[in-house]
């Protein structure tokens, strides 16, 4: 093998492991914050988690861990967890990735041209109460 061809092989290896690196670490501090928003929230709220607590033992019982088939089963818990995830989300993450804009668009009376990038703020979707 040529060493242009070994340095280009190399140099692919190498992006490869940063992409690989980048979905790892991506995946694992958010999931890693919205916990420790889920923690601070179960403190400073402690009538929602007694609720949370309360349907766990209600529906599931002592007897063994919350398993995927018993999410229809636990609103109460479900919700609780959807609202830490909207909640953390806006500190997390409070822009989207680029959306390029594939046609004129008109949205709310503004005009957004063809082929124009947008970035959404997440936090003030996620933290506005009227949507």
């Amino acid at each position: 093998m040529s060493p242009s061809l070994l340095v280009q092989k190399k140099k692919k290896v190498y992006h490869l492991e940063q992409i690989v690196f980048d979905l790892i670490l991506g995946g694992s501090e958010t999931t890693l914050t919205t916990l420790l928003w889920f923690y601070l929230y179960m403190v400073h709220f402690p009538d929602i988690q007694d609720k949370f607590c309360n349907e766990i033992i209600r529906e599931i019982g002592t007897d063994r861990t919350p398993a995927c088939q018993d999410k229809v089963k636990l609103t109460y818990v479900n919700a609780v967890i959807l609202e830490t995830q909207r909640l953390a989300l806006a500190t997390i993450s409070p822009f989207s990735i680029l959306h390029n804009c594939s046609r004129e668009t008109t949205i709310a009376g503004y005009t957004i041209p063809k082929d124009v990038q947008v970035l959404t703020d997440l936090d003030a979707v996620m933290l506005d109460d009227e949507i």
